[in-house]
């Protein structure tokens, strides 16, 4: 079932996220060379919590690109062109699917030769619909380290640290409104790494990433975690770097 939520801007994650802006912005997707794929709102039996602010343009949903974002979406295929409005959508699935309301995927694919239920898409970003968006997108992608590069910097911040495991994903970038929605209980600025882990579900391999907050020192990680599963009713936990490191040494994290 697809769950739709618009995630709020709060005052309290941009004075964090402004402060964090010196890691490297490679980080961001580059996302002119990624092909979306489209699919209708009306395939799912599930309500649409259309609740994004201040809409000028036709919404459509995503797990990562930034709400309030202002994008040009493209057939890959007819060529036809919607200016649309990003909201968010919670769903660990494809991060690169888009979804759209009826009429506006009436409006690609009407001139097909045939029903289709994905179209392909090509996607640039245009603008920001609200004041302060862009520092906020930027600061927040800047504190994600890439999955290739999680290991190594966790390595580097020593055996000693600690981190607090938020959950685990699939797709990892459809983490990215989960780490939005927790950064008001992280207290200082942490960075959010994407450790890459086999497990066997259904007897099949499959990968999954987890994401971990830190570092942290021991004390700091067991009052975060106690006040995030207290509030939140959630279950989060820790993991030492030692852990992490002999984990992935002994090929368990593969």
């Amino acid at each position: 079932m697809l769950s739709i939520c618009v995630v709020k801007k709060i005052t309290i994650f941009i004075m964090i996220l402004v402060a964090c802006s010196s890691f490297s912005q490679n980080n961001i997707v580059d996302i002119e060379k990624v092909i979306f794929e489209g699919i209708n709102t009306e395939s799912y039996t599930s309500e649409i919590e259309d609740g994004e602010a201040d809409i000028k343009y036709s919404i459509i949903y995503s797990p990562f690109l930034p709400a309030g974002g202002i994008y040009s979406i493209t057939d890959n295929i007819t060529g036809k062109e919607a200016i649309v409005q990003i909201g968010y959508a919670k769903v660990d699935r494809n991060p690169y699917l888009l979804y759209l309301p009826d009429y506006l995927f009436k409006f690609f694919t009407k001139s097909y030769e045939k029903e289709v239920e994905k179209i392909k898409l090509k996607v640039k970003f245009l603008a920001w619909n609200r004041e302060g968006e862009e520092s906020f997108y930027l600061n927040f992608q800047s504190l994600i380290v890439k999955p290739e590069d999680s290991f190594l910097a966790i390595s580097k911040d020593g055996a000693d640290k600690h981190y607090i495991q938020i959950g685990a994903f699939s797709y990892y970038q459809n983490s990215y409104p989960v780490i939005v929605d927790m950064i008001p209980y992280l207290k200082i600025s942490p960075h959010f790494y994407l450790i890459k882990k086999e497990i066997i579900k259904d007897d099949k391999t499959i990968e999954m990433y987890r994401v971990l907050v830190g570092p942290y020192s021991v004390e700091s990680a067991k009052k975060i975690v106690k006040e995030i599963n207290s509030s939140k009713g959630t279950s989060v936990f820790i993991h030492s770097g030692k852990s992490i490191i002999n984990e992935h040494a002994s090929g368990d994290g593969k």
